[in-house]
């Protein structure tokens, strides 16, 4: 089976939006089950059915390959790949950040053209990730879910 591609856009989002997400997608991908099985922590050859999850993190390609320092953690993100160089996706996640951030164009552009070809299935968003996609347009006529508190700024956005 061919690996299924994750994709992260790389902005200062809250870090938990993103790492609890890949870490609850990263317990079913078939190498970390291999490991439980070696370990007998779970039955023999369940790692069979497990997918080869690979994930890309996403820089624009204007800053490049550059930490990005995460909203409220004093952690940074690194991208693997920018907008340009991304190879097909099947999912992309976006995280919270900021409800005022303002997505960079290219990243605009990129999720617009990778979601109109068909190529990504579905973008998961959360928190205010909604606000982020809201950006690109593709939520206009849609309902979206959003951070509580940040109702009534999405509201106006």
């Amino acid at each position: 089976m061919a690996p299924i591609r994750f994709g992260i856009l790389v902005y200062p989002y809250q870090a938990l939006d993103v790492i609890g997400p890949l870490d609850v997608l990263s317990g079913s991908n078939a190498s970390i089950l291999k490991a439980y099985e070696d370990w007998d922590l779970i039955p023999k050859d369940v790692h069979k059915r497990g997918p080869e999850l690979e994930y890309y993190h996403i820089h624009d390609s204007n800053t490049g390959i550059a930490p990005v320092k995460l909203e409220l953690e004093n952690i940074s993100a690194v991208g693997n790949t920018t907008c340009a160089d991304c190879p097909p996706l099947d999912y992309l996640l976006l995280g919270g950040p900021m409800p005022d951030y303002k997505l960079p164009e290219e990243m605009i552009t990129f999720i617009k053209d990778r979601v109109a070809s068909g190529e990504i299935k579905t973008v998961f968003t959360t928190c205010t990730g909604s606000m982020v996609l809201a950006q690109t347009g593709l939520l206009d006529g849609k309902r979206a879910a959003v951070n509580h508190s940040a109702y009534p700024m999405a509201k106006r956005f």
